[in-house]
């Protein structure tokens, strides 16, 4: 997961912490992961378990004479840790005679959910289509063609949601075959 937080002015960086949280939602021990210098406002942290939640918070320290000036802690934020899922097949098919791309991608650990997002072209803009509990999902399609689709998973936590990251994109097409085929 990627922690952001807003730049201070005055300070020589940042002290990023980060503790385990169990699954009645309280916050275990913190450790420092990392220093960030001052114009530095996120860290990646690529050491965590997929499935399982966090708690960071963020401290600023300047240093003068080796001497260490801490201020208060942040508040700590909560993050839920979900894998990332992979399309792995869309099948031209057909829905109550209205032709549907059948979509399959691979489960992602740690969602519950998965949120489907749709786009004309690969670098384009997607939008959300649908959220299934599955790992399939038949998008029935307004006019035959190709197009790009993404999966991410999504849970909820503590009354909040969170979400993994996104697929790749992937292509499929449908075309349809022509109703009358002439002879001669």
């Amino acid at each position: 997961p990627v922690v952001k937080w807003n730049k201070m002015n005055g300070y020589t960086g940042y002290i990023i912490e980060r503790a385990a949280v169990s699954s009645s939602g309280s916050i275990g021990a913190y450790t420092e992961l990392d220093r960030a210098t001052s114009n530095t406002a996120s860290y990646t942290d690529n050491y965590v378990t997929l499935g399982k939640y966090y708690a960071y918070r963020i401290r600023q320290y300047y240093g003068i004479d080796n001497q260490s000036f801490l201020s208060d802690y942040s508040d700590p934020s909560l993050i839920y840790c979900i894998g990332q899922p992979s399309l792995t097949s869309g099948s031209p098919t057909t829905s109550n005679g209205q032709p549907a791309i059948a979509l399959k991608w691979s489960a992602a650990t740690g969602a519950a959910r998965y949120r489907i997002y749709r786009s004309a072209t690969e670098n384009g803009t997607f939008e959300q289509i649908a959220e299934v509990s599955g790992t399939s999902y038949s998008d029935v399609l307004k006019s035959e063609g190709a197009y790009f689709y993404k999966v991410r998973g999504v849970a909820d936590y503590a009354r909040k949601t969170y979400t993994g990251q996104i697929s790749n994109a992937a292509c499929y097409g449908f075309v349809l075959p022509p109703s009358t085929v002439n002879i001669r």
